[in-house]
């Protein structure tokens, strides 16, 4: 058993000497990419440290990650124009994701309410990983008619991938819910318990987002120079700080991914008409915003409308009460 498992670390880290020099780029969130000859032994050695975690948490979290990376080399094959190898890194993803969908089919306890928050966590910054994807095809200048649908069908799967796990997620959420009441918590504070987790890994997978950002930003601007697109995602990722501060995620999450579209739409590939169109996107994306913010406080006003005569009625309520003790002390008298 030991020299199993010496071979194998002796191996991977052979493949992954062999791997960087193989590379013309090397990124930090990617070990052995799709476009390496040692991808598939790579994946290989994923599947045999997944075999080898028993604890269903850990595994769970480890299948997490490994998702997350899959998603970073579909964007780094984007980046190199390599459609086809970023369909295998898609592929895998899906099949790491589904093994993830039949774990949560089994049932949890009210113990695992942490598991459940990182997960929903981490499957809602995939989203936001899956847009960038997107935004990324979208300004590609060097590809064909077929690599876009290729790419473009890509990202479709991506999204259903998501889209089923949610739902999966949402169902277990519910069923954590059920047991956590039954163990003798009231309805608020188990949504006290779920909201304030999910508050804090939503606020630190932005603040990763907002690094990240930064560095594609600064990539950008050591490629091709400081410009006003690069100045203007800057400030973004600044106010994204700020609304993070405030508690306002939802908001923040906008802005970053407001950012993130701005750092590359100074790549050289980029055409007048696709820069305009993204620009128009990010335009809409306001729009958007501040509908949803108007909707939001027109609710607020609503309720607060409501609540004011709510308090009236009770008021009247309370007048019309001694009045109505007085009126009848009266008839009881003359009688």
């Amino acid at each position: 058993m030991k020299k199993l498992i010496f071979w194998m670390v002796f191996l991977l880290l052979f493949s992954n000497v062999i791997a960087q020099s193989e590379a013309q780029e090397i990124s930090e969130d990617v070990g052995i990419a799709p476009d390496s000859r040692l991808y598939g032994l790579e994946n290989a050695f994923k599947k045999i440290s997944l075999a080898l975690t028993f604890n269903k948490e850990a595994k769970a979290r480890k299948e997490l990650d490994i998702s997350k990376e899959r998603l970073r080399e579909v964007k780094l094959m984007i980046e190199r124009n390599k459609p086809e190898a970023a369909q295998k890194a898609e592929e895998r993803h899906r099949e790491i994701i589904e093994k993830l969908r039949e774990r949560l089919e089994i049932d949890a306890n009210e113990d695992e309410v942490e598991t459940q928050v990182e997960i929903e966590t981490e499957i809602n910054d995939q989203e936001t990983e899956i847009e960038d994807i997107k935004t990324r095809v979208e300004v590609k200048g060097q590809l064909t008619l077929e690599q876009r649908e290729l790419l473009n069908r890509l990202i479709e799967n991506l999204r259903e991938n998501n889209r089923d796990l949610k739902v999966r997620i949402d169902a277990r959420e519910d069923k954590l819910k059920i047991r956590l009441e039954q163990s003798g918590l009231n309805k608020e504070e188990v949504r006290v318990k779920f909201e304030e987790r999910k508050d804090d890994g939503l606020e630190r997978a932005l603040k990763e987002r907002i690094e990240n950002a930064r560095k594609q930003i600064e990539i950008s601007k050591e490629r091709f120079g400081d410009n006003q697109d690069l100045v203007l995602a800057k400030q973004r990722l600044e106010e994204a700080e700020d609304l993070i501060e405030q508690g306002k995620l939802e908001e923040a999450k906008n802005l970053i991914l407001e950012a993130l579209k701005l750092g590359v739409l100074v790549r050289k590939e980029i055409t007048p008409e696709v820069r305009e169109r993204v620009k128009e996107e990010i335009r809409n994306v306001k729009v958007e915003r501040v509908e949803d913010l108007l909707e939001k406080r027109r609710i607020e006003v609503k309720e607060e409308i409501e609540d004011v005569k709510d308090t009236e009625d009770d008021s009247d309520e309370e007048d019309d009460g001694p009045s109505e003790i007085k009126r009848n002390s009266g008839d009881d008298s003359g009688y």
